[in-house]
């Protein structure tokens, strides 16, 4: 016989489910052995959009054997000072973030970027699978307006970006993760991910055009697609952009 548990979904993780359900107890049939994890992400939230679970008002993990007639209480990441910190379930590496996004997301990868952290994105779209695994398998925390990509088994880190426009996801991002101290611009390549560093006039001397080397004196290179970058106004764009978020 079926058995039968009631959640309650707090704060914003009631942007995963259906309108009439949204801010009010939830009850839902399951069978034996079904774990909190799986019957959260049928009702909608994906397990990276949650910070901590309330099994009858005692901490769970997304393993979790669900009993008859248990409440649990689901909470997002805005609740991270309401618990202890050793008991939030993963939301974030260790070390500085390295992140993955999918083939929508080419302008805030490059924002990401600019902003010094490792960042792939996906340009020949291999894929969620692709995604998901690279995602878990090098720890790195996976961004999409895809739900179902978040829900991927593979993928401890991730987050569903709220706006549609990019700048504005780049600020979800830096509050989410809290990334402003952490942030090393303009260490990264904005064209391939690779690491910049400076180099003389004289190295690249060749790669550049006419009115670049009369006007410029210093220059950075990628070390791996080997991409010339110097202080021009496209930079002091950037510089001001990246100065305002911090």
């Amino acid at each position: 016989m079926n058995k039968k548990v009631t959640f309650s979904f707090k704060g914003e993780l009631n942007d995963f489910i259906n309108k009439r359900e949204r801010n009010q107890d939830i009850s839902r049939t399951f069978e034996a052995g079904t774990t909190v994890k799986s019957l959260i992400e049928s009702i909608g939230p994906p397990h990276p959009e949650v910070l901590y679970i309330s099994a009858n008002k005692k901490a769970a993990d997304f393993q979790y054997k669900l009993s008859n007639n248990d409440f649990i209480e689901v909470f997002p990441h805005s609740y991270k000072n309401h618990f202890p910190k050793e008991l939030h379930l993963p939301s974030i590496p260790g070390n500085c973030p390295k992140f993955i996004l999918d083939v929508h997301l080419g302008v805030l990868a490059s924002y990401i970027r600019m902003a010094g952290f490792d960042t792939l994105f996906n340009y020949e779209d291999q894929g969620d699978e692709y995604i998901a695994k690279t995602a878990g398998y090098e720890n790195r925390i996976a961004l999409s307006r895809d739900i179902g990509l978040l829900k991927r088994s593979h993928i401890t880190y991730g987050y569903w970006l709220r706006s549609q426009n990019s700048k504005n996801q780049f600020v979800e991002v830096i509050k989410r993760f809290d990334l402003k101290k952490y942030f090393k611009p303009f260490s990264r390549c904005l064209k391939c991910n690779g690491v910049i560093s400076e180099v003389t006039k004289e190295e690249i001397i060749d790669e550049i055009k006419d009115l670049t080397k009369e006007n410029y004196n210093r220059f950075w290179k990628c070390k791996a697609c080997k991409q010339v970058y110097w202080k021009g106004s496209h930079y002091d764009k950037m510089k001001k952009f990246i100065d305002e978020l911090k």
